[in-house]
């Protein structure tokens, strides 16, 4: 993914579309959810040019914002990542969301506490519909 605002944007749309399709699939479809195959550098967030290594908040055009540590302008440790969907707060790998983590979708009224994984569910984890 490139490092702008936009395919920020782009890279997190494009994981919470797939993490939508993943909870409803749980949800509607038990014992039938397989998750999609992903290439390893597929997705990501980066953020804009010139960030380097730090913390802090980060606000983008679209009124998202991602507050936490960074790595080389890539998410990377602890944070927490806010857009008009929902939030996941928990921890980033080069990223993307991975370890523990939890991410409610506002539009969907569902909560998931669990495990990630190149940022999809993984392992053990709670739904939660609201």
């Amino acid at each position: 993914v490139g490092c702008g605002e936009r395919e920020a944007g782009r890279a997190l749309s494009m994981c919470e579309w797939d993490i939508h399709a993943a909870v409803d699939r749980i949800l509607n479809h038990p014992g039938e959810y397989r998750q999609p195959e992903r290439r390893p550098d597929e997705g990501g967030v980066r953020l804009p040019p010139g960030m380097g290594t730090g913390s802090g908040r980060v606000e983008f055009q679209d009124g998202s914002y991602y507050q936490g540590e960074w790595t080389d302008g890539v998410v990377h440790g602890r944070g927490t990542f806010t857009c008009a969907s929902g939030w996941y707060e928990g921890e980033f790998s080069w990223g993307r969301m991975q370890g523990k983590g939890r991410h409610k979708w506002l539009d969907r009224g569902l909560e998931y506490e669990g495990g990630w994984d190149s940022g999809q569910m993984h392992g053990e984890g709670i739904v939660i519909k609201n």
